[in-house]
């Protein structure tokens, strides 16, 4: 054999030997299993894809109605502001939103209450009077009512809701907009004192913000001291120029002053009284 021929057999050779070796390196025909497998793989990956796009569009959905309704509410368009606010829990009663949505709605039943209240106050036509004041006592249920709803639908997103620092915040407005609104409705029903109560001495512990805190326990002291608690108001009012260190709020000193004067049964309580008085009248506006 020349040289030439023996070239070719060692090249056809070494060929021969790759081919070999791709097809032994071939993998295998999948199986019906592996087929089966793959199948189900791609059909929860196209479950989650449309399950995130299904969650996207609903937050979408709930931004503009939010930022709709405060559009509305800013205009002073109260009923256009609560449809929006409806329409949106009416389409995902069970998204974590919820909670903000019914807060909302709370606040606006609140003001839209009050500015007939007042309404009722100025009317000099008798009828006008008793028309707005029954408008305004039933904004003021609204309110609650809403309030509570926002509370139950915190409670619904998990039986660990409440501890969750994520939800804290909404649970915290929905208290506050259960306070306030129990507040107004003491107007017109004495018997919601008690629940206007327990509800600021919960929103009071949850508030973390000091100057809302601040706020919270001076109205608490006015609920007190409508109640006939007037030693109780005062205390509560000195809460906020001794614990939170709002020494020159002008409605604190002047609750502070107004209860323990009337109702401190010895002198330290009337002094303390007298002496935020005469600071009220320095700070007051």
């Amino acid at each position: 054999m020349n040289h030439k021929n023996l070239l070719r057999v060692i090249v056809l050779l070494i060929v021969g030997c790759d081919v070999v070796g791709a097809q032994a390196a071939k993998p295998a025909d999948k199986t019906p299993d592996d087929a089966a497998k793959l199948a189900n793989y791609e059909a929860k990956k196209k479950e989650v894809e449309a399950k995130n796009a299904q969650i996207e569009k609903q937050n979408e959905a709930v931004k503009k109605a939010v930022t709709d309704s405060n559009a509305a509410f800013v205009r002073k368009d109260y009923d256009e502001a609560l449809r929006i606010l409806d329409a949106a829990i009416k389409a995902d009663e069970t998204h974590p939103a919820v909670v903000r949505l019914h807060t909302n709605r709370s606040v606006i039943f609140r003001v839209r209450g009050v500015e007939k209240y007042n309404a009722s106050i100025k009317a000099t036509d008798a009828e006008v009077k008793r028309v707005t004041s029954r408008a305004a006592r039933h904004d003021f249920h609204a309110a609650v009512g809403a309030a509570l709803q926002a509370e139950t639908a915190v409670l619904l997103l998990g039986p660990d809701a409440m501890k969750s620092p994520a939800n804290l915040p909404m649970l915290t407005s929905a208290i506050q907009a259960k306070a306030y609104a129990y507040q107004l409705l003491v107007k017109f029903d004495t018997d919601a004192i008690e629940h206007a109560k327990s509800s600021f001495t919960r929103y009071i512990s949850l508030e973390t913000n000091r100057e809302e805190r601040a706020k919270a326990r001076v109205e608490y002291s006015k609920v007190l001291f409508d109640s006939g608690d007037i030693l109780e108001s005062g205390v509560e009012a000195e809460k906020v120029l001794t614990l939170d260190l709002d020494a020159s709020n002008p409605d604190a000193l002047l609750q502070a002053g107004i209860g323990l004067g009337l109702g401190g049964p010895d002198s330290p309580p009337k002094q303390r009284g007298a002496n935020y008085l005469k600071k009220f009248l320095t700070v007051a506006p």
